[in-house]
């Protein structure tokens, strides 16, 4: 009888360490935002432009700007909110900080929530 109580105590801990994750909860960027984005089409052609963004598994970059993603959560929304460390030009260190993407169309990424920007994909 005593080992049955466990045995239950035991499941049910294990239950609820599951439910307590985020179901959509993983680490790396999905393979359809991959890529180089451009927030002007013809900023696709030039490499030292500022309106490029590239996404990579675990990483996306700016021009001075950069994200180191460590976890990534799907929004209701349909939304990833990509979290990590975040490095600035010109600023020393890095913080922790999130990112929210969302592909808008098969070539368009929206980046950011309130003041949002519009991204193009560039070919590859």
């Amino acid at each position: 009888m005593r080992k049955m109580g466990r045995m239950k105590r035991v499941l049910i801990l294990g239950l609820l360490i599951l439910l307590s994750v985020p179901g959509d909860a993983a680490e790396v960027l999905p393979k359809a935002l991959r890529g180089l984005w451009a927030y002007e089409p013809g900023d696709c052609a030039n490499p030292d432009s500022d309106g490029r963004l590239a996404i990579a598994a675990r990483t996306v970059s700016f021009y001075a700007a950069g994200y180191d993603i460590t976890r990534v959560v799907r929004k209701p929304d349909g939304s990833l909110r990509a979290s990590g460390l975040v490095s600035n030009e010109g600023e020393p260190g890095r913080t922790r900080d999130s990112i929210t993407l969302k592909l808008i169309a098969p070539d368009k990424l929206r980046v950011g929530t309130e003041d949002a920007h519009i991204y193009h994909r560039c070919p590859r």
